[in-house]
């Protein structure tokens, strides 16, 4: 299908998984990311593109005319495997630089969570598409260094939670899902707390930490607005630390810094405050931006 941008996007499937694809979940995958509406184009909008015309002589080539495709892999994986779906930059790399790479932008998708769950599943091709813009806005346009894992997958949290709503449907096919709010932040909530942000854990065991990220990015977006996802991208290119980071783009759009925004973050999780409730630094309040 085409996204907004003009450029394409192709969904493959390993010949294991190909029974996952029929046509409802064809549709839905281009429903989300293609057309002026999609996530591609909406995202573009708001913090950037996937690729773009670049002089680095180490990675694959595209021009302002022959725009290269968006590649979502399906693949027949084991049932134990902790992934949903993962973007490796090293694919964005020539093979005569990194022999290995597929030479494409290309996020991979696990069918079997796929099989159980298509609105988590169209929600996590926005996180991996997101992390395919990081890359580029951040190591190739901006040679700025690779931010920490918890504010990389914060920032693809981010974008399910301002993105998905608009884009798809909960899994009873009545309501926006709204991956943040529903699910994340109840299991945050289930776990007690008692772990660090900044500390990632290995994939295997890191649920708890995207639930903490997610919580946290939901957070700073209904109480600061979209400046908080856009600054992380824009205003922190040489900014190494990602603490720091946000501890800046909080300042910027009106908050007195990360750490009180943490703390407030706490006390309205784990005070159970109304998630609903009229705006004040204790709640999640509706916000149009």
């Amino acid at each position: 299908c085409l996204a907004g941008t003009g450029r394409k996007v192709v969904t493959w499937a390993d010949e294991d998984s190909a029974d996952k694809l029929d046509k409802k979940t064809i549709a839905a995958f281009e429903k989300t990311m293609c057309g002026s509406a999609g996530a591609v184009s909406r995202m573009s909008r708001l913090i950037g593109d996937v690729w773009s015309p670049v002089s680095n002589g180490f990675l694959i080539k595209e021009t302002s005319s022959a725009m290269l495709d968006i590649n979502i892999v399906v693949l027949s994986v084991d049932d134990k495997t902790a992934w949903g779906g993962y973007f490796y930059a090293g694919n964005s790399y020539l093979k005569s630089s990194l022999p290995l790479s597929n030479e494409a932008l290309v996020f991979f998708v696990n069918a079997n969570v796929l099989a159980k769950n298509l609105p988590y599943t169209l929600s996590l091709l926005i996180h991996e598409l997101t992390h395919m813009v990081y890359w580029h806005e951040r190591s190739v346009l901006n040679n700025a260094p690779k931010h920490d894992t918890w504010l990389n997958e914060m920032v693809a949290e981010m974008s399910e939670d301002i993105l998905s709503p608009a884009l798809v449907r909960n899994l009873e096919g009545d309501g926006p899902y709204q991956p943040s709010l529903s699910n994340r932040l109840p299991a945050y909530l289930n776990t007690g707390g008692g772990f660090s942000l900044l500390e990632w854990a290995e994939i295997e065991k890191a649920s708890p930490y995207y639930s903490m990220a997610s919580s946290f990015g939901a957070y700073l977006s209904r109480q600061y607005g979209l400046g908080i996802y856009k600054g992380i991208m824009k205003d922190c290119f040489k900014i190494t630390d990602g603490w720091t980071c946000l501890d800046t783009v909080i300042k910027k759009n009106g908050g007195q810094g990360v750490y009180e925004a943490f703390n407030q973050f706490g006390l309205t999780v784990f005070g159970l405050s109304n998630a609903s409730a009229p705006s004040s630094r204790f709640s999640f309040p509706t916000r149009v931006d």
